[in-house]
């Protein structure tokens, strides 16, 4: 645990010295500035003086907002935003967002209808990323909330593809040469965790419920039809959809592309249909996962949430402790100790964790959820509730 406590102490002052920096802070949720003071604002919980430090960089951020450019994704815009804010005040670190909302929210309903006409479903970067923040917004703002939601429900009804009681999307079709996908990050995987919710909540009422249950009945029975052989590739779940690929390639052991995604989808999904065959498919994936050791055979090249270490310890211990299987939170204790082994110290003496550019081919500082010491940190603090509603995780 000391070594947890030193980490994540170092963790915070690179937090601050990189913000306190510059003159301009960034609202990405995910992919930049607002993921680490949401980070700092949980770390304020061991030391209280980072409290006031949270406060005064989130203001700074705020002030910012008018001087860039405003994008309305889940990853690095106002969706994500909106959805920071009221994870924050519902965490009781700050008060009184209504007004940022409010002035987000004309933006948020314009960009939707953009993405609608573009064809732009994805997760992080497109409607179903605003559909999450839409869930988050009805506590306060339900006719608003419901308006969107309908558009969304009624664009993907009109755009879906149905062969066979299976139900899937074109992704980007003018653009992408692999326009199905199944993935957390940007596929049907995503897509199945926000209706599954959206037709929990009931927001939409019975007409539009029934649409919803046939829509996730038919895009469970599509992942499932991507089902590889296990014995061949090491995988149940290749990198691409198999109609995308002759060849299909194992794929990572991750939270972005994978099994791990693609079984949380599904067992939401089953819990939500009340399918146990659909439910047991997903644990069955969890579990041959949870073997998978070989850190080069599964492509874990750093610590960070979306494809390293950390996501795969957070995915792990979610779902052990929502499935009570010793099996997965043994992996969990696994990927964490792999994290903590990639812990390095910088030129001043921290500790600190680096990100594995495939750009360059090198290691660098990095920072934010997705990517970054942000998402590390918020693991190693033990919040993984707060970690898993940023990642369409369970939350318990």
């Amino acid at each position: 645990m000391t070594i947890k406590i030193d980490i994540l102490s170092d963790i915070a002052l690179e937090v601050v010295n990189r913000l306190r920096s510059r003159p301009l802070l960034n609202y990405g949720l995910l992919g930049g500035d607002l993921g680490d003071i949401i980070f700092l604002y949980h770390y304020s919980r061991i030391d209280s003086c980072y409290e006031s430090i949270a406060d005064g960089l989130l203001e700074k951020m705020l002030q910012s907002l008018s001087l860039q450019p405003r994008i309305a994704t889940y990853c690095s815009g106002l969706a994500g935003l909106g959805v920071g804010l009221l994870g924050l005040q519902h965490e009781g670190f700050i008060d009184g967002t209504e007004t940022a909302l409010d002035a987000i929210d004309p933006t948020i309903a314009k960009s939707l209808d953009l993405f609608i006409s573009n064809n732009n479903i994805d997760f992080l970067h497109g409607l179903i990323g605003i559909g999450f923040y839409l869930l988050e917004r009805s506590n306060s703002s339900k006719e608003y909330s419901v308006s969107n939601l309908s558009k969304i429900i009624d664009y993907l009804d009109k755009s879906k593809i149905t062969d066979d009681a299976i139900v899937k999307w074109r992704y980007n079709a003018n653009r992408l040469s692999k326009p199905y996908n199944i993935s957390l990050s940007h596929g049907v995987s995503s897509i199945v965790v926000f209706i599954c919710r959206l037709l929990k909540s009931g927001i939409l009422g019975e007409k539009f419920n029934a649409i919803i249950k046939q829509m996730l009945e038919g895009a469970a029975r599509y992942i499932l039809s991507n089902r590889v052989d296990v014995d061949k590739l090491g995988c149940w779940f290749a990198s691409s959809s198999i109609e995308c690929d002759d060849r299909p390639h194992r794929s990572r052991l991750a939270w972005c592309y994978g099994d791990l995604g693609v079984a949380t989808a599904l067992l939401e999904a089953g819990n939500t249909l009340h399918d146990s065959s659909v439910r047991d498919i997903a644990i069955q994936v969890l579990l041959y996962s949870a073997k998978r050791r070989d850190i080069k055979a599964n492509y874990v090249n750093d610590f960070c949430v979306c494809h390293g270490s950390v996501g795969i310890a957070q995915i792990f211990r979610s779902h052990g402790i929502t499935l009570e299987q010793e099996e997965l939170l043994d992996a969990a204790d696994y990927w964490e100790k792999n994290t903590l082994s990639r812990v390095v110290m910088d030129g001043q003496g921290r500790h600190t964790l680096l990100y594995y550019d495939p750009e360059n081919g090198g290691y660098v500082e990095r920072g934010g959820v997705l990517d970054g010491i942000a998402g590390a940190g918020l693991y190693l603090l033990g919040e993984q509730t707060h970690l898993n509603k940023l990642l369409l995780m369970p939350c318990q």
